[in-house]
């Protein structure tokens, strides 16, 4: 009976085993199969992202290009409004020339009917 319970004994723990052997090679085998499906997966995907890191780099380089063209015209806003600026102040000085002709010439008018006037009285 020894030799019986000995051998029981050895083909349960022959059976474990053999059960954790195939458990094991079980799991390596769905491992491979989902390191195969990431393989794949990648190979879809590595285009798809190496497309978006190329897009990211263009838009990266079109705002740099955008941000100089908006100091360029920053500058060109600065440059317009000093030249209109002084377009104003030329402009005022010349109106204030010719209101002062203008009042010149009002007085010069004045005079003159002034002058009319007396000669007028003289002769009636």
């Amino acid at each position: 009976m020894s030799d019986n319970s000995t051998e029981t004994l050895n083909n349960s723990q022959d059976d474990k085993l053999d059960q954790i052997l195939a458990g094991q090679q079980e799991v390596r085998a769905r491992l491979e199969q989902l390191e195969t499906k990431v393989d794949e997966r990648l190979r879809e995907t590595r285009p798809i992202w190496e497309g978006v890191q190329l897009q990211l780099k263009e838009l990266k380089e079109a705002d740099v290009a955008i941000q100089s063209q908006i100091e360029d015209l920053k500058d060109a806003q600065q440059s317009f409004r000093a030249e209109v600026e002084k377009s104003f102040r030329a402009l005022d000085r010349r109106m204030e020339m010719y209101s002062d002709m203008v009042s010149r010439v009002n007085l010069y008018q004045r005079d003159q009917e002034d002058r009319v006037d007396e000669l007028a009285k003289r002769l009636t």
